[in-house]
């Protein structure tokens, strides 16, 4: 049911044009949604494992080929080159095009990537190994939402929503220590090989049990549907991307991926040779950021509800909460970069790489407001391409200003210091412009709800 005060349960009449049907209220989701839920959940687990793959094989990986920290920057950034192409197209297919059979073939795809790169590794394969994965994985945070907000109404999508990003950071929480402890045991091949075929066994049960669901019997008519009822002109993507909400939303998740990117590429690396941890030491701590980023994440699904029961604004609850989250991450990678030595390094760098992600459940959560459901795929395929460049350009940056300022505690300061400015202008951004209500309000010139955000 939808919960109390939401945009979504009592939406004002459209002035000179036909109202659209009040909201009913939303039916629970069913078990076969859950069920959905938990297998898109499971594709975002094995999503992020494969990115983790080459970060943990990177020391032995780098010794074995003679790559310089320059060129394995580049291999690390080749994942996100073409990824935010595929994110983009792939967003405005899902608008389109069925999820069960689009989300197969990724699946399959980013399994058959794996396979080159143990078989015959050297520079050139490598970096054609991670084109091709990014390709097939960049539409996977569009296609994922889209057909997940298929099974869920609009007023019981944040639970859901914080469960599919939960996937992200667990795949890490899970690969690390069993990829770390493969890679001690067999050499780094057979961590791509285990990859594959965890992407193959999930390809199997998507086949088995995936399907998508209707969106017109769960979409609620809530802000963006008056959008599309308001008389004058049809709003289209554009009207969406050109709000601050967006582009404030965008801003931060980038500066949140440029972290990501790093924890990913270098930070196994940062362990080993500053911390001086071996291997498999390094997977068990680098799991610790990610662990921790998958609590984070479930807070928007407990923390949201809770304060607009209490009377914060959709604003408070969400760009509010995004702020605080970005700003902190900031301050403890500052911490990281110029903080004591010893344990304290340690929970820097578990925090300050971990509580950022809860930024991404929420804008997705604030593109449910925005964006009408014809539109919604694009608009995050959108949004995954733009921030997901940070991919792309952070590991090329950290690699370069290594190779300049060496692989001590000084160099890699460096790096964490431009993350942590990234981070707080980020903050600063999402805190002063991001408004789903207001904008979306701009679109469909209506009284604004007395307390407008989704609750569940």
């Amino acid at each position: 049911m939808a919960d109390r005060g939401s945009p979504l349960s009592a939406p004002a009449p459209v002035p000179a044009a036909p109202s659209p049907p009040p909201p009913q209220a939303a039916a629970p989701a069913s078990r076969r949604a859950w069920i959905i839920a938990f297998l898109l959940f499971a594709f975002m687990v094995i999503n992020f494992a494969d990115k983790a793959v080459l970060g943990l094989a990177a020391k032995p990986l780098t010794k074995e080929l003679g790559l310089s920290a320059s060129e394995y920057g580049l291999i690390a950034g080749a994942f996100f080159l073409l990824f935010n192409v595929a994110a983009v197209a792939g967003g405005f297919v899902a608008d389109r095009v069925p999820g069960r059979w689009f989300l197969l073939v990724m699946a399959v795809a980013w399994s058959l990537a794996q396979l080159p790169v143990a078989a015959a590794a050297g520079f050139g394969v490598l970096l054609a190994s991670r084109l091709a994965l990014g390709v097939a994985e960049g539409p996977a945070v569009p296609v994922a939402t889209q057909t997940l907000y298929q099974w869920f109404p609009a007023g019981a999508r944040t639970r859901p929503t914080a469960l599919l990003t939960a996937g992200a950071p667990l795949g890490v929480v899970a690969a690390a220590p069993l990829l770390g402890a493969l890679i001690s045991a067999h050499g780094w091949r057979s961590a791509f090989l285990a990859a594959a075929a965890a992407g193959v066994v999930w390809a199997a049960l998507w086949y088995l049990f995936g399907r998508g669901g209707d969106a017109s019997t769960v979409d609620h008519p809530g802000l963006s549907a008056r959008a599309e009822a308001a008389p004058g002109p049809r709003i289209g993507y554009r009207h969406v991307l050109m709000s601050r909400t967006f582009l404030a939303n965008t801003a931060v998740a980038f500066a949140g991926y440029w972290s990501a990117a790093l924890l990913l590429a270098f930070v196994p690396s940062y362990i080993e040779d500053v911390l001086g941890r071996g291997t498999a030491e390094a997977g068990r701590i680098v799991a610790l950021p990610w662990a921790l980023s998958a609590l984070s994440l479930l807070v928007p699904a407990f923390v949201v509800p809770w304060m607009i029961r209490r009377g914060a604004s959709g604003r408070s609850a969400n760009s509010g909460l995004s702020a605080v989250a970005s700003a902190l991450s900031g301050l403890c990678l500052i911490g990281l970069a110029y903080g004591p030595a010893g344990p304290a390094r340690i929970v820097f760098l578990a925090v300050g790489f971990s509580v950022a992600t809860v930024v991404f459940p929420l804008a997705l959560t604030s593109f449910g407001t925005l964006a009408p459901a014809r539109l919604r795929g694009g608009v995050i395929g959108v949004y995954t391409g733009v921030y997901s460049v940070a991919g792309v350009v952070s590991p090329v940056v950290a690699g370069r200003l290594l190779d300049v300022g060496g692989h001590g505690a000084g160099g890699y300061a460096t790096v964490f210091l431009l993350a942590a400015v990234l981070q707080l202008g980020g903050a600063a951004a999402v805190g002063c412009l991001a408004h789903p209500e207001r904008d979306a309000a701009h679109l469909a010139p209506l009284p604004r709800p007395d307390a407008p955000a989704e609750g569940r």
